[in-house]
């Protein structure tokens, strides 16, 4: 990978995105290339939780735990 400098991840949507995480991207990252990839969030929709800090990542797992 370190011949390379950028990564492209095309995230066709698929009913078992809800069970999985495009991991490339981040092995793409963390070789150095520039990562461009389809918007994950978009194609997981309400199987995503986003956060921006660990307190609201405790607090929306919560909220899912609770209120399914």
């Amino acid at each position: 990978m370190f011949k390379n400098s950028i990564g492209l991840i095309t995230f066709k949507k698929h009913w078992f995105h809800q069970y999985s995480s495009p991991n490339i991207a981040y092995e793409y990252a963390d070789a150095g290339l520039y990562v461009t990839l389809t918007s994950v969030t978009d194609n997981l929709k309400e199987h995503c939780l986003l956060f921006d800090n660990y307190y609201e990542l405790m607090d929306n797992l919560q909220n899912e735990l609770r209120y399914g």
